[in-house]
């Protein structure tokens, strides 16, 4: 019989159906857990959707070292037989017929090259705002514009002596951005200086320094990667829940630094009654039941914050729970395949 070695084949195939397999249940459990999910401090509920966002191409990454690679398989795949081997946990015998192998390989490799240019394409969407509002920045960012914002705070009345590098773009639109990936940097517009009072101006500013410390739009590109083959619809959804997750946590961080949750509220109706204005991941939200959400949060919601150690171990007992049967289930599906067909 003409046999090939397939090391790599195989291993892809189990991880891009593991990556699609936890993708779907990932945002099923997303829609399931929402509502208990709202109720965690917006901090901690980021944290856990995050987690779950990452969840499908870290378990497709487990099963498939832990289901191919020697070292890892006797310990977790479990003990069966085969006549040549006897009875023991063992990894597969990548070899299959030439035909299966020569289809096996040119799968994973269009699978591979499609799932790839999703994942370029959900970067590329991530840097996009990032290039373009660079591009428009230059010309008045640096460190004059930086210093004639804390100067007009200063002197006329802001809460804090510093306020951190801002480029500032010449533009009759109210805006504010946090931009970049890997380098984040606030972004405002010219209008939006002149039309906040300087304490609205400087909540805007910490707000949005809070989003470049927390790498807010590194979290959406990685969330958006690891959910990239789940359904366009409930992958929205969950994407959408952990940027209100960043918002929120980014609310209570301003309010911390302004020293008042009520400046922060009153900052937010200004905002909303700016025409054209936006912060922070995109189009601020508009209409009082958005208002209010942000509000709530601001004033102490219905949120619970639970022991950061005690999240950690549930999060590691579910990873464990959905990846060692996964690991066997591989196992035992790749076994037949290479049976059926040899």
């Amino acid at each position: 019989m003409s046999t090939i070695g397939v090391p790599f084949a195989l291993p892809w195939l189990a991880f891009v159906v593991c990556w699609l397999v936890f993708g779907w249940g990932a945002t099923a459990l997303h829609a399931l857990a929402g509502r208990a999910l709202a109720r965690l401090a917006p901090d901690q509920r980021g944290a856990v959707l995050l987690a779950l966002a990452l969840a499908p191409l870290a378990c497709g990454v487990a099963v498939a070292v832990l289901g191919f690679v020697p070292l890892a398989g006797g310990h977790f795949v479990d003990a069966h037989c085969h006549a040549e081997i006897g009875c023991r946990p063992h990894v597969p015998i990548l070899e299959a017929e030439m035909t299966l192998a020569v289809l096996l390989v040119f799968g994973i490799a269009a699978w591979s090259v499609i799932a790839w240019r999703s994942v370029a394409t959900g970067v590329r969407e991530g840097r996009g705002l990032a290039l373009a509002l660079e591009r428009l920045a230059r010309p008045a960012a640096g460190a004059d514009a930086g210093r004639a914002i804390a100067s007009s705070i200063s002197d006329k009345g802001g809460f804090s002596r510093t306020v951190p590098a801002v480029a500032v773009i010449e533009s009759d639109a109210a805006f504010a951005y946090c931009t970049g990936v890997l380098r984040p940097r606030v972004v405002v517009s010219r209008a939006l200086v002149d039309r906040l009072t300087p304490r609205q101006l400087e909540i805007v500013l910490a707000h949005e320094h809070a989003h470049a410390a927390r790498y807010d739009n590194l979290r959406r590109v990685v969330a958006g990667i690891g959910l990239r083959l789940a359904p366009a619809r409930p992958r929205r959804a969950l994407l959408k829940d952990l940027a209100l997750a960043a918002e929120l946590t980014c609310d209570a961080e301003a309010a911390h630094r302004a020293g008042s949750a009520d400046a922060v509220v009153e900052t937010l109706r200004a905002l909303h009654a700016l025409p054209r204005a936006v912060s922070g991941d995109g189009p601020v939200p508009s209409g009082p039941e958005a208002i209010a959400v942000r509000v709530a949060a601001l004033s102490g919601g219905p949120f619970r914050r639970l022991p950061s150690w005690w999240l950690a171990v549930i999060a590691a007992a579910a990873f464990t729970a959905v990846t060692l049967p996964a690991v066997r289930f591989a196992h035992h599906a790749v076994e037949a395949l290479l049976g059926w067909t040899g």
